[in-house]
């Protein structure tokens, strides 16, 4: 296989996606493969990565079976196994997200379902439209595990337009999944809440950390919130035994302080939140784009993890938590009531 030359060239699409969704088009990737002509479209999964990472993967390989008029096969194996930071991996998320609408056609199901040998075509700079039947098709590999580019996490930054495009589908796979229980829930579902206050969660990831000046960025996002309420409770996730430093004028709002909970159940708290601020890690972009939360809000990610940027809906907030321009047509009050 001839090797990706340049980071830019590996990428799945050469312009940005229109940031809209065709629903019916995009569930036709759920439908039973063309039994006399049958094709496949897949992304590596990355084992070792985190949930963020994993997630992109993941939507990638769905809009390129969708562009391919193929049907999407997911490596349950890959994205729920064990990594280094999570040793009991993550099968209960797939549950959570509603991916087991896909379980039908897994890498472990497909050749011996079909009783076919399929042959497997590595895709490097574009997606064809149609590349012969019996096939599984994947995205070049090489290029997002490193492949001697200097910047590793190019393989987000092909998103753009991503998250937004496959929005209301992966709500709706969510929606359509069997009802999830967290093993310990710190507040009632949204739908059963009549009244304010507001449940908000802050998001404080340390590897990303750096990405915002201090708590001070978190006066003027409350400011915002206060426009619609002034009543909040608060719930600060966060993976250290103690709020990192600089951080502590936060317990002036008496937060709830969360640093024992799941991956799983901590996505699961922010799709019932009724306002998600993130401070820049990839992880709450799983909850932006498969959850129906009333207002999120985040600083601009870091490097790597563009794609998030064009998610309808997200008040991007800059270092001072000052809105971006571009978030200033978002009716916050709207959503809240």
């Amino acid at each position: 296989m001839t090797k990706c030359t340049f980071a830019r060239n590996c990428l799945l699409w050469h312009v940005i996606i229109v940031a809209h969704t065709h629903a019916g088009q995009l569930t036709n990737i759920l439908h039973t493969h063309d039994q006399h002509c049958p094709r496949f479209a897949t992304q590596p999964i990355n084992c070792d990565a985190g949930i963020g990472h994993r997630y992109a993967n993941a939507v990638f390989g769905i809009i390129m079976s969708m562009k391919m008029n193929a049907t999407y096969m997911f490596d349950t194996t890959s994205f729920e196994c064990a990594s280094k930071n999570h040793k009991v991996g993550y099968r209960r998320i797939i549950d959570l997200l509603g991916f087991r609408a896909f379980s039908n056609y897994s890498h472990v199901n497909v050749s011996m379902f079909l009783r076919k040998e399929m042959h497997h075509v590595d895709l490097m700079a574009k997606i064809p439209s149609h590349d012969g039947c019996n096939t599984i098709h994947s995205f070049c590999e090489t290029c997002c595990s490193g492949g001697g580019f200097p910047n590793q996490g190019y393989c987000f930054e092909r998103s753009i337009g991503a998250f937004n495009y496959v929005k209301i589908f992966m709500q709706q796979l969510k929606r359509n999944a069997p009802e999830f229980h967290p093993i310990y829930r710190l507040f009632p579902v949204r739908a059963s809440r009549t009244k304010y206050p507001l449940i908000v969660s802050i998001h404080l990831r340390l590897g990303d950390i750096h990405l915002i000046p201090g708590a001070s960025f978190f006066s003027e996002a409350f400011n915002l919130i206060r426009r619609v309420s002034a009543e909040m409770n608060l719930f600060v996730f966060f993976e250290a035994t103690h709020l990192p430093s600089g951080y502590e004028a936060l317990l002036n709002l008496y937060p709830r302080l969360i640093n024992n909970m799941s991956v799983e159940d901590t996505i699961y708290h922010w799709c019932e939140s009724d306002v998600l601020i993130s401070t820049g890690s990839s992880l709450p972009g799983v909850a932006f784009t498969s959850c129906d939360i009333p207002v999120m809000m985040s600083h601009m990610p870091k490097e790597g993890v563009k794609g998030y940027l064009d998610i309808e809906g997200v008040i991007w907030l800059d270092h001072s938590g000052l809105m971006q321009p571009e978030s200033l047509s978002i009716n916050m009050e709207a959503n809240l009531m």
